[in-house]
């Protein structure tokens, strides 16, 4: 198993957070697709939130973080989160897939039974590549 040096693993999250600034977090119900390059057809939209321009600008120990996430608009639909899609700028690339909980998730939320109207805050979103 190969194992990373934090230069290296610095520089490839680097690169998703270049490609990441300015583009949109997806929040979605039902179930997760096997591959981000699938579509996502058949699961609940629920809320889409915009990623700032300049938000994993920051990299540290092979993790870029931001809190700056804010929602588009309110949620779309009552529904359960389950799951989420990271999408570049042009709103269409996805980048990368990862769970939603209250805890112990890819991306935790105060609340994952979201109510339409209501307003979504990720107060810290991150990705971390790993050593291995």
């Amino acid at each position: 198993m190969h194992k990373l040096a934090e230069i290296t693993r610095n520089a490839a999250v680097k690169a998703v957070g270049r490609i990441a600034n300015g583009g949109v977090v997806v929040i979605y119900g039902g179930e997760r697709p096997a591959h981000p390059e699938q579509p996502a057809t058949g699961q609940p939209l629920l809320v889409e939130l915009d990623v700032g321009e300049h938000a994993f600008d920051e990299v540290k120990a092979g993790e870029i973080a931001t809190g700056d996430v804010t929602a588009r608009s309110p949620v779309k639909r009552d529904g359960r989160a389950t799951w989420f899609r990271l999408y570049a700028a042009d709103g269409n690339t996805a980048l990368l897939d990862g769970s939603v909980g209250a805890t112990g998730a890819d991306m935790n939320l105060r609340m994952t039974d979201l109510l339409e109207g209501s307003l979504v805050q990720i107060s810290r979103f991150s990705y971390r590549l790993p050593e291995q």
